[in-house]
This record gives C-alpha cells, structure tokens and sequence, in this order.
C-alpha cells in the first residue's frame, strides 16, 4: 500500500514528503535486543527505498513508537531546519516527558524560540510528532505539556503558516487559529490507508485526503491459526519466551502457506493476562521469540499479523473482566477485525487449532476449520462431531497441506 501510494503521489509532483513517526510499533521491553533493532532496521530501509522514489526532500520523524537509534541509522539526524518552494521548513524532535506526556525541551525549545523571535522573511513550517494544537490527552496524553504556551506562541509570531503533527492516530483535518493552519496526519496503516495533499499558496492552504486502497484492491486468502498446540508447545504464558518451543515441521509449514499465497495470521486468547498471571508485555514477548524461531528456520515463515484477546468473565484485573467479549474465541471478533485491517477475504479463509472453539471461531466467521491433533487436539477429537471439522490433521504439516490442496479444487477453470 505504500509503494502504491507513492506511485500515485509522485504524478502530483510534491515539493516535500513529511512522514510524521510512528513508523514502525517497536516493543518497548526490546530496546536493548539486538536481533529485534535489527529487524525495525530493515523494516525502515523498506521504508526509506520505498520513499526514494519520490524525486523530491522528505522529512521523517521518528515517534514514540519508534526506535530513536534504528530511525537515526537509516534516515539520519532528524533535527533540520531548511527552505523548500519559498518556505522554511523546521522540523522538532522531542519526547515524551513525565506521566508520558511530551514536552519541547533543552535544545528543541531553543531552536523553537529562536525561530519565532527572528523568523527572517519566509513564511514558517514546523513539523513534529506530538500534538501542538488541539489538546487531545483523553486516553493518552498526545498533547504537549505546554501545548497552550506552544500554539499562542506559534499564533502571536505571525511567522508560521503550516503546523504539522503526528501521533495521535485518527488524525484530524486542519484546525485554522489566527494565520497559523494545525493539522494532525492519519496512521496510513490503518485501511482505506490516507495521505494527505497540502497545497499551499499565498492566499489559502488547502488539504485534500486521498486512499491508497480502492474497490480494485484484491483480498487475500488467509489461514488464521491458534498458538498454543498449534504452532507452539503448550502452555507457553507460565514460561515465558526463553522456554518457548516450536512444534515440529510448524516453521516449514507456514512458509509452505505464504509460498501458495496465502496471508497467516495468529489468533490467540491469552486470558492469562486478564487472570493476572502475566502482563500483555509478556505476551508480547513470547510471541516476538516465536518469531524469532520461525525466522531461524525459514526467513518465509512468518506472521503477517497477530491478534489476541486478554479478557475473560472472571478477570482478576477489572480492565479484562468482559462476560461476553465479542473478540475472545469462540466469538469471531478477531478474525473479523484483522480481515478488515488486512484486506483478507473471508470467503477464502481456513482456521488451524487444537480445540473446539477454535473450530467454532473458524465457522462463525465463515472460515473452513481445520483440528490439529497436537497441543489438546486429540482430547477435542474426542469431544466433537463429525461434521464440527472440515478436517482433522495430525500437526500444522498436514493440515497445510490439505488446505492448499483443497484451495486448489476450488479454482475452477474457465469454460472454453
């Protein structure tokens, strides 16, 4: 989606591309691990060739979802100040202070002053991750601290024409205070994935959504599989990562699955988390390592999303207490919510895992269901009926194959 959306914004001739953080969603515990810095490093330089086919300067700015150091390798030191079709352009690196709040500190708020106070003929842009204006703290704190101080300040200069902002992930059109034009980037992950045009000229600056995603898009196949007794030993939550095991032949038969087109994408209830066992950080390490093992394998056997569900009706934590929690298995939530975030076709879709309601979770959303006779799966075949599966396998290996070879007869030939 983005190599389409670069197609599309490069016949408009842009003057400057401004990518606003949160490139990447790096884990917060993995700052310090190098096999995972290593990954958001490739990830960015599939970013950054991806932006290079744009003839024109890009500004990119890491956030708080980023990692500083990865996003410095590849794109460079992110301070700049420069001048761009009889504009400046200022761009702000900041961070996050107490209580996760930002804050424009030390240097940045130096070089923030410095340009209102001797602002030079040119009309200003200044463009950062956090929100300058509005106030958006319900939830999360996009907001800076000072962000009432920020915005007089920036009004008052008569300096600034364009403020541009990131962070804050719904984004929001262009609020107009004074002379000065506060606007908020959508997350481009998110389908219809947007951009923004802003055409700026003396008189007016005008914004104008556009999508990457239309009605041509083609959804893909997907094979949705549970964790635990699926693809990895169980339990894996009481363990953590360092004792987490793949079952055998797991990483070659994802791969198998990607190879034949098909998207994978993991769907657990990790209740343990709601139970109070573990924290959603331990989760998510576990299935880092998961994939670090796969990846050890075969680079082809990977997720292309992973969704998981902590609640559960008798939740120790009151955050995940949920009686009926429309994304916890056997409830079709997840499938559901991925095949929307990910352009997945339902209609060609299989569920993989080792108990009856992942069976049941694969039949509510329209899924074929397939039960692995590994994790807890010979005790399910024991409880189920005949026609609760499409197929029973003995691991992950037979089921992918009898999947691909069921998705096969299904493609029916043209008549001649």
């Amino acid at each position: 989606m983005l190599q389409k959306a670069v197609d599309a914004i490069r016949s408009q001739e842009p003057d400057l591309i401004a990518v606003t953080g949160d490139l990447l969603d790096f884990p917060f515990y993995g700052f310090d691990d190098p096999w995972l810095k290593e990954r958001a490093e490739d990830d960015l330089r599939l970013i950054a060739d991806i932006l290079d086919g744009l003839p024109c300067p890009k500004v990119v700015i890491g956030g708080n979802h980023d990692h500083p150091d990865a996003v410095e390798e590849v794109f460079g030191r992110l301070s700049k100040d420069f001048t761009i079709a009889g504009h400046r352009v200022l761009t702000f690196d900041d961070d996050e202070a107490v209580g996760n709040q930002p804050q424009r500190l030390d240097q940045q708020r130096r070089r923030f002053l410095e340009a209102l106070d001797n602002p030079g003929p040119l009309p200003q842009i200044h463009i950062q991750h956090y929100v300058v204006w509005p106030e958006l703290n319900e939830g999360y704190p996009h907001s800076y601290t000072e962000a009432a101080s920020l915005r007089d300040a920036i009004v008052e200069s008569g300096a600034v024409r364009l403020v541009l902002c990131g962070h804050y992930h719904t984004g929001m059109p262009p609020l107009v205070k004074g002379d000065v034009n506060f606007a908020i980037a959508p997350a481009f992950c998110d389908a219809p994935h947007p951009y923004i045009i802003y055409h700026i000229t003396d008189d007016a600056i005008t914004a104008t959504e556009q999508t990457a995603s239309d009605a041509t898009d083609q959804r893909s196949p997907v094979v949705f599989l549970d964790r635990d007794g699926t693809v990895t030993k169980a339990p894996s939550f009481s363990t953590g990562p360092d004792e987490l095991e793949l079952i055998d032949g797991a990483a070659e038969a994802i791969a198998a699955m990607r190879s034949a087109g098909f998207a994978t994408v993991l769907v657990s209830n990790q209740s343990c988390v709601g139970l109070g066992y573990v924290t959603e950080q331990t989760v998510a390490e576990v299935n880092d390592h998961m994939e670090r093992l796969l990846s050890e394998i075969t680079p082809n056997a990977e997720m292309d999303g992973v969704y998981c569900a902590y609640t559960h009706p008798r939740a120790a934590l009151p955050k995940y207490r949920v009686d009926h929690d429309p994304e916890r298995k056997p409830a079709p939530g997840l499938l559901i919510r991925a095949a929307q975030e990910l352009n997945l076709d339902l209609d060609r879709a299989y569920m993989i895992g080792d108990r009856p309601t992942d069976l049941e979770v694969g039949r509510a959303a329209g899924a074929k269901s397939v039960l692995v006779r590994t994790g807890g799966g010979v005790e399910a075949e024991s409880q189920i009926c005949a026609t609760d599966a499409d197929f029973v396998a003995d691991d992950l290996a037979q089921a992918v194959k009898w999947i691909i070879d069921d998705f096969n007869n299904q493609i029916v030939s043209p008549a001649i």
